[in-house]
């Protein structure tokens, strides 16, 4: 057989083996609707229809109690119950169901409460959702109020004391408890390499044969304990320092007076983030 009847003979097996393959797959990136969503779907029909309020909202309750719903579900079911109740004239119940959708998803926006892909949310549900997210907001700075007022700088400062960089994270100050607290590891660290350091010059000092460089030997003993009494002297510096900081710098009052309320500018309502001393 010649190359040129070879080749031939390749290409042919090869094209048969081309059309001998199964269909190709579909692309498993791609998920299949869940019957959660095809419910939700069904769900949000009845609630765009009207009429079927009630019903709409059974359905939606139910699958809420379920546990059977995903995160981004959990947060479309809640989406088209509020609306439910907005179009059976349930206001309180529409306000605490946008409040649950502001505590599901913290980046939760207007635009999410457009019914159906590509159109914009009603206007009618703008208002109510404001009022909720501003009251969700306004309801943890509170707790974050009162979690604060109840700081005290004599327990911070104790908590600094066992650890240097606790009492200012039970204050509020992240930044400079975090900040304690690595420094703290590191001069450990330094303590303890030192540490030994020292005890091998000395242990190498007394150990020396009789025709040693005990000068050497000496110097290199003194300069290792040197080192680590400085290592031991920051480490002590550094957990008074934490201890008395924490009592003099207090609670962050800064976060604690966050305040966000609504203010009137013009048609439609501003969101006013204020803070003080």
């Amino acid at each position: 057989m010649n190359t040129r009847a070879l080749l031939t003979a390749i290409v042919l097996l090869a094209g048969l083996s081309v059309l001998d393959c199964p269909a190709q797959a579909p692309n498993p990136g791609t998920p299949a609707p869940t019957d959660t969503d095809q419910q939700l779907r069904q769900v949000r029909e009845m609630v765009l229809r009207g009429g079927q309020q009630t019903e709409a909202i059974a359905r939606l309750q139910g699958l809420l109690a379920s546990g059977a719903l995903d995160r981004r579900q959990q947060t479309r079911a809640l989406t088209y119950l509020a609306v439910a109740y907005q179009s059976d004239e349930q206001d309180s119940l529409a306000l605490e169901t946008f409040k649950s959708v502001a505590r599901a998803d913290p980046y939760f926006t207007p635009d999410g409460l457009a019914i159906r892909e590509g159109e914009d949310p009603p206007p009618e549900l703008l208002a109510p959702f404001c009022i909720a997210l501003v009251k969700v907001r306004q309801e943890e700075m509170q707790a974050r109020n009162a979690q604060l007022g109840r700081t005290k700088r004599l327990p911070a400062g104790g908590r600094s004391l066992l650890v240097p960089g606790w009492g200012h994270l039970y204050e509020g100050h992240r930044g400079r408890g975090y900040l304690l607290m690595g420094l703290t590891v590191a001069c450990t660290a330094a303590c303890v390499w030192t540490d030994f350091s020292f005890r091998d010059a000395r242990s190498a000092y007394r150990t020396a044969p009789p025709d040693a460089d005990f000068n050497r030997l000496y110097r290199q003993y003194r300069q290792r304990a040197h080192s680590a009494d400085v290592a031991l002297g920051v480490l002590g510096g550094l957990w008074a320092y934490g201890a008395i900081d924490a009592v003099l710098i207090g609670p962050n009052l800064m976060r604690s007076q966050v305040s966000l309320r609504p203010s009137p500018a013009g048609v439609g309502t501003t969101l006013v983030c204020s803070r003080g001393l």
